[in-house]
């Protein structure tokens, strides 16, 4: 075949790696991703590609996906900072991890990315994953109770109203499930034990759209424990505590002794909390890993002594922190967050592919060469194309819209220099040739004396991917009672702090109407209309202290409240005096954005989100006003904030002042 991987699929690396023979030396990036392309497309294959960490795994597989197309990749990522994940897992890695496994179960020819940390996390039983997995047709007949058990077993949540992936909702005949293979939430009808109808609905507006005849519902976690794994953490448990009784002070280890039984309880009722993470390797007596989600797949390594350097730098952190956690009670002795990734590696016989200069004399190797240019304007482009037209055999200009393709094209025609329009990964007759083709970033091949350039090089312009993680969907948050479950803790505007127990319906005059029960001090009761919910607010006070209730028709609320706006009032006149004295001193103004920052905020692999343009929007309108900045940047773990420091850092940088970055871990700060 006359195009790219129809000249390089004979070359010794890839045929080689397409019999699973060798070792390899190449760029552990362009060069890899160029070798995999390659190699799986004359020979269509399972392959798990490994690297040091989630930077080069999300790099790969960019330049992957741009080579062979996202449907023949997966990424399988895990939060590398283990303190973060400790204090709020993302949703979204959770979500793409779920239907990553559910997709290698099918043993189909694909390429997955991962990296270190994700490949040494403990995982259930593949077996045991495929079981909890649901099917579903319309017509067929089921026994609900059994479904709605299996829905809370596999880790889906009940709520009220389904606003977010991995929740269940019940409404008599009627479950919702938003599951994260479907691209919308799924509602199911049953009339008595059939299924009568399976519909999409809308997150937001909760209304369904469309029928679908067939569904399958994936496992909500990855942190599933089997009835053996349960009975064995619970003797394990009770032989461990006995060991660290000895260890511990009285006071840590009955903190200890609580927890670990309250921990316990929650797996006994299938709440599969991230935080429970800890226990699922402990309570194995089989250890699993996402490799063993498809057994017949050929597992490459990127960089093996940079892997090696990753998971011992992931094993020293874990073990830290999981002492820190020990001496204060907050954890058992002897747990585990990852396994040794050469014994994980030692039963998938990998292939390793290391970069070039690594000694191996015997690694067959792949020449490949990043291209160095960014041009800001036509001629310069022109220059770089005639630069390569004058060093290879065949140079191919791949370009990511029809404009620069116009723009390119009126430059070659201005210099006359002879081109011909190709088709995808085509190679020209002619020497030169263009092509719109969305390319990462471009490369020489030496070996096949054949060079493209892409819009990177050509125009600074680097393709906006969107991210991986896309298959968790959370609503707008919810203005209603249904926030509300039994036993939280509630603040009345006139009555004070008391506890939610549930919904009451109250029949009055021969009217049924819903109230709020709330209980307070005493055997006290108030029942609030539905209607009057905006009266009531959820308590926001320290978290796991239980607040103390007040009682109905008393002076004590009224007090409180009292005593609050006092402090309230005080805290505000401080609050303007010291703004005052704020204003009164003067700010640096940066300056506004110059080439230089445009041109490092397009070098930027993701678009931004409306609210990262909005956060960072506000953070430059503060930074070029004369006064000193007062701003929080805040959002959840993956969403983005470091991507918009980097361009506020990059403005100050550019004005002459200095940086600092602190960071709560190693990991991070490298």
């Amino acid at each position: 075949m006359n195009n790219l991987f129809g000249l390089i699929k004979t070359h010794p690396s890839v045929v080689a790696l397409a019999k699973k023979q060798g070792r390899f030396s190449v760029d552990d990036t362009l060069g890899i991703s160029l070798l995999v392309a390659a190699s799986f497309l004359s020979k269509p294959q399972a392959i798990t590609l490994v690297t040091t960490n989630i930077y080069n795994a999300q790099r790969i597989y960019d330049l992957l996906t741009s080579f062979v197309g996202e449907d023949t990749c997966l990424f399988y990522p895990v939060d590398e900072l283990l303190r973060a994940e400790a204090i709020a897992a993302s949703k979204e890695m959770m979500a793409q991890r779920l239907y990553v496994m559910d997709q290698l179960l099918s043993d189909k020819p694909r390429i997955t990315i991962t990296h270190a940390a994700a490949v040494m996390r403990f995982l259930p039983d593949p077996a045991y994953f495929s079981s909890q997995t649901i099917a579903l047709k319309v017509g067929a007949t089921y026994d609900v109770e059994a479904l709605k058990r299996q829905l809370a077993q596999s880790g889906y949540y009940r709520v009220n109203k389904v606003d977010q992936t991995l929740q269940y909702a019940i409404r008599g005949a009627i479950i919702d499930i938003a599951s994260v293979n479907e691209p919308n939430p799924i509602r199911l009808e049953f009339f008595g034990d059939e299924l009568e109808s399976i519909r999409y609905f809308d997150i937001a507006t909760q209304g369904s759209f469309q029928d679908v005849a067939e569904i399958k519902i994936l496992p909500a976690s990855d942190i599933i424990f089997t009835n053996g794994d349960i009975n064995n953490l619970r003797y394990k448990i009770a032989q461990q505590l006995e060991d660290d009784r000895t260890i511990l002070g009285y006071e840590a280890f009955e903190h200890l002794r609580t927890k670990t039984q309250a921990d316990l309880a929650r797996l006994e009722n299938f709440d599969y909390h991230h935080s429970l993470y800890k226990y699922l390797g402990y309570a194995q007596t089989r250890y699993f890993s996402i490799l063993d989600y498809c057994p017949s797949a050929t597992v490459l390594i990127a960089n093996n002594e940079q892997l090696q350097t990753a998971n011992n730098l992931l094993q020293e952190e874990a073990f830290t922190y999981f002492s820190e956690l020990f001496e204060h009670g907050q954890l058992m002795s002897h747990l585990a967050m990852y396994r040794d990734i050469n014994r994980i590696l030692g039963e998938h016989h990998p292939v390793l592919i290391n970069q070039p200069f690594s000694g191996d004399e015997r690694a067959i190797s792949l020449p490949v060469y990043g291209i160095v240019g960014a041009s800001m304007n036509v001629s310069n482009s022109v220059a770089l194309i005639q630069q390569y037209i004058e060093k290879t055999e065949k140079t191919v200009i791949a370009l990511a819209t029809p404009q620069q393709l116009e723009t390119i094209i009126e430059g070659l025609k201005q210099a006359d220099i002879d081109y011909e329009q190709v088709t995808g990964i085509e190679l020209p007759k002619k020497r030169l040739g263009i092509t719109l083709l969305n390319f990462e970033e471009g490369f020489e091949l030496p070996d096949q004396h054949l060079a493209y350039l892409t819009s990177r090089e050509l125009f600074g312009y680097r393709s906006k991917l969107s991210r991986f993680m896309n298959r968790y969907k959370e609503a707008a948050i919810l203005k209603s009672y249904e926030e509300l479950h039994p036993g939280d803790y509630v603040v009345h505007e006139t009555s004070g702090i008391g506890q939610f127990v549930g919904i009451k319906t109250i029949e009055i005059d021969g009217i049924h109407r819903d109230y709020l029960h709330i209980a307070y001090a005493g055997s006290d009761v108030l029942y609030v209309p539905l209607s009057q919910f905006n009266l009531v607010r959820r308590f926001s006070g320290k978290e796991g202290a239980a607040p103390k209730l007040n009682r109905l028709n008393s002076t004590e609320w009224e007090r409180t409240k009292k005593k609050i706006k006092e402090r309230v009032n005080d805290l505000a006149d401080r609050l303007i005096e010291l703004y005052k004295k704020r204003a009164s001193v003067p700010g640096f103004a940066f300056s506004s954005d110059d080439h230089f920052q445009h041109e490092f905020e397009s070098r930027f692999p993701f678009e931004l989100t409306d609210d990262q343009k909005k956060s960072l929007q506000e953070i430059k309108e503060d930074m070029e006003k004369p006064l000193p900045m007062d701003r929080l940047l805040c959002g959840d773990v993956g969403f983005g904030k470091t991507e918009v420091a980097f361009r506020a850092a990059f403005k100050a940088i550019s004005n002459g002042k200095q940086v600092a970055f602190l960071c709560p871990t190693t990991l991070l700060a490298r």
